[in-house]
Order: C-alpha cells, then sequence, then structure tokens
C-alpha cells in the first residue's frame, strides 16, 4: 500500500466515474509505463497501486483527474487512511485558509477528510477566508495538514475548469473552556445575589 494513492473527491459530482473512466484520463495525461498497475474501489475513494515510486510520483503531480462530471484529488496513501484501530475519540479542530465560501461545506469536507476523521461542524469566516472545523479523530497525526487538494469551481456564470490548489491545514487538540465559577458570572454583570455557589446561570441581569 506504500506505493498507492487515493483518488478522493474534491469538486463538483454529477457523475461518480468508472474504473475504465479513470485509466482513460490517466492516459491522456501520463505515459503509459507511468499508469497505475491496479485501481480500486474503496467508496466513497479510489485507490491507485504503483509499481514503482517514481512511477507514483509521476501521477502524484497531476495534482487532480479533472473532468466535466466530477474532480479527483490525489493524495498519497498514509497507513492512517480508514484506520479504525484506535477508537476516533480525540476531538480536535482544524483550521483551512485562503479558500472562497462555496468550495467548502458538507460535500467536500465529508469525502476529503471522513478517512481520517468524523467531520462534526465547520464555520467558515469570510472576513479571513478561513474554515474552522471540528472533527473527531484517533490521534492529532491521523489528520492530513499537508497535500490536500482542494477544487476551487469557478463562479455560476463562468465555463472555466476549477482551479486545483493545495492547501495546508493546522490542527490542535480541541480543549474544552472550564466550567464557569460564581466570580465569572458577576463579572459578566449578574448580581452576587442571583449567582449560585458555582456553576448556574441565571436569567437576572443587572440593568
Amino acid at each position: 500500500m506504500e506505493l498507492s494513492l487515493v483518488a478522493t473527491h474534491i469538486g463538483r459530482l454529477l457523475a461518480r466515474p468508472k474504473l475504465k473512466d479513470i485509466y482513460l484520463v490517466l492516459a491522456n495525461i501520463c505515459t503509459e509505463k507511468s499508469l497505475p498497475s491496479r485501481i480500486y474501489e474503496d467508496p466513497p475513494d479510489y485507490i491507485l497501486q504503483f509499481e514503482t515510486a517514481n512511477d507514483q510520483e509521476i501521477v502524484y503531480h497531476q495534482s487532480a483527474i479533472i473532468t466535466p462530471t466530477y474532480r479527483l484529488g490525489l493524495s498519497k496513501w498514509t497507513p492512517y487512511y480508514k484506520n479504525h484501530s484506535k477508537p476516533w475519540n480525540l476531538k480536535v479542530k482544524m483550521i483551512i485558509t485562503g479558500i472562497p465560501e462555496r468550495s467548502v461545506g458538507p460535500d467536500v469536507l465529508n469525502p476529503l477528510l471522513g478517512a481520517y476523521c468524523d467531520v462534526r461542524g465547520f464555520k467558515y469566516d469570510t472576513c479571513t477566508s478561513t474554515c474552522r472545523i471540528t472533527v473527531y479523530t484517533s490521534e492529532i497525526e491521523a489528520v492530513p495538514t499537508t497535500g490536500v487538494r482542494i477544487a476551487i469551481e469557478p463562479q455560476e456564470n463562468q465555463n472555466s475548469t476549477p482551479q486545483i490548489v493545495s492547501v495546508d491545514i493546522s490542527t490542535a487538540e480541541f480543549i474544552d473552556p472550564p466550567p464557569m465559577t460564581a466570580a465569572d458570572y458577576i463579572s459578566y454583570g449578574y448580581h452576587p445575589s442571583l449567582v449560585d455557589t458555582g456553576t448556574t446561570l441565571h436569567a437576572c441581569t443587572l440593568r
């Protein structure tokens, strides 16, 4: 498996490609002897296996397989791919920067990251073009942080092909904030007589 690439849906999907379709596209953009020795489905992804590391690199540097009906990003296989030997119970926050809002969403993030983590939510900041994602995984190292390809689709009124960009993802363990104390509530303007001994937030505040 070390000499394998994972082909993942990274954008528009009008029709799921057949294996022969992928072979034909690769044959048009790569030399015949660098083509994968085998392609098979590992839904929702495809696995491309190679005879040599050089052949793997040649196809990997194509970045993606783009057709009018689908976009497949190419990434290198890692031992964390669909690895459930450890429970996915570590909460991790991820940050992707520099991509437009139209290029993120459940239909992109779930297939893009689903083999490595369970995507629970995301929020896009239009001011900073930053997407913050909350996931659960086995360990922080399981989540790919480099070489992740995303298809930036053209605007609706444009017929140009999508731009494939390689993004870096920053990750950190998600640490839930400590429960608020009575002093915290008072600092937010709650009258001391309305605050319990530690954690109950009351509806009445000082006016």
